[in-house]
């Protein structure tokens, strides 16, 4: 635009200054040279067109004037032509502020008409890097090769839970850790943690799955550990059987059938065996209270517990190996402690003795014979009572005195449950029981 505007500078000058010979010009009207010196040419209304259109530079003539042999024709465009080719005045047009610095344009602006210089700077490729601050994009050209440069971490998995940064959300499993004061011994173990952005790998093994007591305790220790809530700590204790309960008692789920101290416990006696009962007898009636069910449990250590009466019997009722006398049964069972044969329980020299004859008696069950004691298999009426070994069809003393001859005890035979008293140096069997009030 701007050697366009150069070029019609001239030829708008000529086309005031001259046209034809008729015509009256302002200035200077003097030839410039001879017409026959190549000075005196001039640039053509065509000329002038044609710089107007597309800034072609006009062609003079070279040699002397040479008069036409004919009048002229419509050869060229007339001024209304050249006129509307003529740039006009555009208050709209650019200022120097709009055009780059050193780059030259036809200023079409009243005031400031013919050629002018850009001033706009040349900021050439243009880099910016985001920040938390808004950043002014300076005035002035831009080549189109700048750019914002982009950061590989702006990703969610970078951005704190809630904060948006530059539309990118934060995930919600990021959040600040800085609160958290757990260390691997309040965590267990193979459980993480975050604290204060750093991660904790808890060293607490997992609770013990049961925690049992040791027999007789109430007090269980716990071990070290965290518990899930399944875990389940269990005191025990042997003695906690249906037998030694009352009956009509429940503790801790185990129904009581111990007789009272005012109840009577039946005799083992039925309708149907060893014989049909007559009515109202015994084995019709069934009076008493009803033995525990299983009557004994075996404690696998030599002995055997009798659920009804609480009484802790040798599992071997010839323990002793043959017969004594009263005294000499007396001293024996004294003398009893864990570690004789297969006696395997605690205890010591003084707890087992001698039974006296209601202990023996609690023993009988009026429904078997030889011997009379309950056969808790219930697998017929001779057999001998389970679990009991070696169980003599015979006399076994008891420590009761026959209250009108000190010289005589009483005993009791199993093989029919009769009790009789003997003189205390003749020998019968012995069978030793602990416990009991």
């Amino acid at each position: 635009m701007n050697e366009m505007k150069k070029r019609l500078a001239t030829p708008l000058v000529i086309l005031m200054l001259g046209m034809l010979a008729a015509v009256a010009f302002a200035g200077d009207l003097n030839s410039p040279a001879a017409p026959s010196d190549s000075a005196s040419a001039m640039f053509t209304f065509e000329d002038l067109y044609n710089r107007l259109l597309s800034g072609v530079t006009g062609a003079k003539r070279t040699g002397s004037f040479t008069e036409p042999t004919s009048g002229p024709g419509s050869t060229m465009h007339n001024l209304n032509q050249i006129m509307e080719k003529a740039p006009a005045i555009d208050a709209a047009g650019a200022s120097t502020s709009d055009v780059l610095i050193s780059k030259t344009f036809w200023g079409l602006t009243s005031g400031t008409w013919g050629p002018r210089t850009g001033a706009m700077p040349n900021r050439g490729a243009v880099t910016m890097t985001p920040g938390t601050a808004d950043q002014a994009i300076t005035q002035g050209f831009h080549d189109g090769t700048g750019k914002v440069t982009g950061d590989a971490n702006l990703v969610t998995g970078n951005i704190k839970s809630g904060a948006t940064i530059f539309g990118v959300a934060g995930k919600t499993e990021v959040v600040d850790t800085t609160s958290g004061n757990a260390a691997a011994t309040d965590l267990r173990s193979g459980k993480k943690a975050y604290v204060a952005g750093v991660e904790v790998t808890g060293t607490i093994a997992a609770g013990a799955a049961n925690t049992n007591g040791t027999n007789g305790t109430t007090t269980v220790t716990i071990p070290a550990g965290i518990y899930a809530g399944t875990e389940k700590t269990t005191a025990a204790d042997t003695n906690l059987v249906t037998g030694n309960i009352k009956s009509g008692v429940t503790i801790f789920g185990v129904a009581g059938t111990s007789a009272s101290s005012n109840e009577v416990p039946k005799t083992g006696q039925t309708s149907t065996v060893p014989f049909t009962a007559p009515a109202g007898s015994d084995g019709d009636l069934q009076m008493g209270a009803a033995w525990p069910n299983p009557r004994f449990t075996d404690n696998s250590n030599g002995t055997v517990t009798d659920n009804l009466t609480g009484l802790i019997w040798l599992k071997s009722a010839n323990f002793m190996a043959g017969t004594r006398t009263w005294a000499q049964a007396l001293d024996d069972c004294a003398g009893l402690a864990d570690g004789a044969g297969g006696l395997t329980d605690g205890s010591i020299a003084g707890d087992w003795r001698l039974p006296n004859r209601k202990e023996l008696d609690s023993l009988i069950a009026f429904q078997y014979f030889n011997p009379a004691l309950p056969n808790t298999a219930g697998t017929g009426q001779w057999t001998s009572g389970d679990p009991f070994t070696d169980v003599q069809s015979n006399g076994y003393w008891s420590s009761t005195t026959y209250a009108a001859n000190t010289g005589i005890a009483w005993s009791v035979f199993l093989s029919d449950g009769n009790a009789n008293h003997d003189n205390k140096t003749i020998t019968l069997y012995v069978w030793p029981v602990r416990g009991g009030q």
